[in-house]
């Protein structure tokens, strides 16, 4: 069963709440004693999954169980093999279809989404029984191991298993089998996918629950030509999925999954990023992207291709964009730059920081984040805040500002559902949806932004990870460690591990000179003077900013935003790509 399957979210209830009674911002409905059939039905499914786990481990080595793989009733081996090889395909075809998005999309029209994974469990466990039941063994004996050599490959057997099993619980062994999804529904909380993370063997090979399971399927002591035929048609299968997971990741993950395959050993895939931060342990490896220059952009198109190429080349690892409607009169939108420069080059991923979501309605804001992912797949990271420098920008929005943070709860927990291509209702305070749908679905990572305790918790609850601004290394610790602390509070079984900080540089090949550039723009930008700012601003050569930089990936950051500022626009991308270097 592969672990890499993307549950299908469940909506929201479609019945609204009673005049007068909104539930709290962000939250659906509660949902009522259908979620608790559905919890029932996906308790039972898991019962009788670990009943057919239980006889499986004695089903392959023929042992404790009525009926082993070599036992039971016999047939000229042309039947055999061709009953025998109609089960395989009797399940192989269940599992694959079953996990497509596009079937998912279809069967959530018939089966309750919060119950759509638990199904696909209880399905592929009566295939399993069946399997089991009307296996007809076949002849022939390849090898026949006795004493200290039969012991070993029991041993091996069993490590097998070990691996396997475990493997389940260093991703979310709750929701790979269907009962996360359908506890939370019953809660009445909206469903979030686990976020994409490594750990235990995770960081070691892509897909140690499938390693596991080809080594229970080849580790026999007798091996016959029933059991080689077993063991070769399941590990085929097992090397096929790999292929169509290995695609459906890197069109979701993008980057951060090919340099995730690029590090860890080959192997089945697994949902993790790049680089991830937890308990203390951060990778080896730091995102660094940057801004183009202001001047850049000033010259239209192809000055901004040449730049982008020029970054690609020297190894950057994303270019970013801002967003503001009305900043003082000013503004650029976020997501139609983002298009623009993922247009610009077939490669480099684009993080937009900070999004302004709040001002706008998150069903459109869906829209665009759809169409930017099908033009260019997996390559845009979504930055998102609440603003508030310029309050008069919020209020030409029709917003008001003492709104913003409920806004922003509402619209996360609204565009996350959104985004899955499930349909989706929610009535809150400030949005009311019935069975709204955007697709195809889109795999965005969401990063929240903010200074405040307010906007750090937000992030555990709502985000993929926290997107800093104007802290220091050691405010940045404290942020990564609540962030994970409230994200375990609400029940999330994976800290949302992707955290990022936004920062002003000035290069130049002395600190006089790189200050001498980067002063004024700032003062230019914020109207205020650059001794506000100047403590979390690093300047001077790559070496100095990454010397500055340091301490926060010691604190947890993952990838670095940078806003550069240099005499030569040229220079940028090189300077920006030998701060790269000096962080690895």
């Amino acid at each position: 069963m592969s672990e890499a399957t993307k549950p299908v979210r469940p909506p929201a209830p479609a019945r609204p709440p009673a005049p007068g009674q909104l539930p709290a911002p962000g939250r659906p409905a509660h949902p009522g004693l259908a979620a608790a059939l559905i919890l029932g039905y996906a308790v039972a499914g898991y019962v009788f999954l670990l009943a057919v786990l239980v006889y499986s481990v004695g089903f392959f080595i023929g042992f404790g169980v009525p009926k082993g793989i070599d036992q039971g009733t016999r047939s000229a081996w042309p039947l055999a093999v061709a009953i025998d090889a109609a089960l395989l395909l009797l399940f192989a075809v269940q599992h694959t279809v079953m996990a497509r998005p596009w079937f998912k999309r279809r069967w959530t029209r018939l089966v309750p989404a919060p119950a759509e994974r638990a199904t696909f469990v209880l399905a592929a466990s009566l295939l399993l029984a069946l399997l089991y039941w009307l296996w007809r063994p076949v002849g022939g004996t390849i090898w026949d191991l006795s004493g200290p050599g039969a012991a070993v490959v029991v041993a091996l057997y069993a490590a097998g298993w070990a691996v396997a099993l475990s493997s389940t619980f260093m991703i979310s062994h709750s929701d790979l089998f269907g009962l996360r999804q359908a506890y939370l529904h019953a809660r009445g909380a909206a469903y979030r996918p686990p976020a994409f993370t490594q750990r235990g063997l995770y960081r070691r090979i892509r897909h140690p629950l499938m390693a596991g399971f080809v080594i229970v399927f080849w580790a026999a002591p007798t091996m016959t030509l029933g059991h080689l035929l077993f063991a070769a048609a399941a590990t085929g299968y097992i090397l096929v999925g790999i292929a169509f997971e290995e695609r459906d990741l890197k069109r979701h993950l993008g980057e951060a999954y090919s340099a995730y395959m690029a590090r860890a050993d080959p192997g089945p895939p697994a949902s993790a990023p790049e680089r991830t931060m937890r308990g203390g342990e951060m990778s080896n490896r730091v995102a660094v992207g940057t801004f183009p220059p202001f001047t850049v952009l000033e010259q239209g198109p192809e000055a901004t291709r040449a730049f982008l190429d020029q970054a690609g080349e020297a190894g950057v690892d994303h270019v970013c964009c801002a967003d503001h409607v009305s900043f003082y009169g000013v503004g650029f939108d976020g997501l139609v730059q983002a298009t623009a420069l993922a247009m610009l080059h077939p490669t480099l991923p684009v993080h937009n920081g900070i999004f302004l979501l709040p001002l706008r309605h998150p069903v459109l804001v869906a829209r665009q984040l759809a169409d930017i992912n099908q033009l260019a797949p997996g390559r845009l990271v979504l930055g998102v805040g609440v603003g508030g420098e310029d309050r008069h920008e919020i209020e030409v929005c029709g917003v008001d500002p003492a709104t913003r943070g409920q806004r922003m709860n509402e619209c996360l927990t609204i565009l996350r559902q959104l985004l899955t291509g499930a349909p989706t209702t929610f009535h809150g305070k400030f949005f009311d949806l019935d069975e709204a749908v955007i697709g195809p679905p889109a795999a965005i990572p969401i990063l929240v932004g903010g200074r405040s305790d307010v906007a750090i918790r937000r992030a555990g609850q709502l985000g993929d990870g926290w997107l800093g601004v104007w802290n220091s290394p050691r405010r940045f610790g404290v942020a990564v460690e609540m962030v994970a602390q409230e994200a375990a509070r609400i029940g999330r079984p994976d800290p949302p591990a992707r955290h990022a900080m936004q920062v002003w540089c000035g290069f130049a090949d002395t600190p006089e000179a790189a200050r001498a550039c980067l002063a004024p723009a700032m003062e230019l930008m914020y109207q205020l003077p650059f001794e506000r700012f100047e403590r979390y601003c690093p300047y001077g050569t790559p070496d100095d900013v990454a010397e500055f930089l340091a301490p926060y990936v010691e604190a947890g950051c993952t990838e670095f935003n940078l806003i550069p500022q240099a005499p030569d626009p040229d220079r940028v991308a090189d300077d920006v790509a030998a701060v790269k270097r000096r962080l690895a």
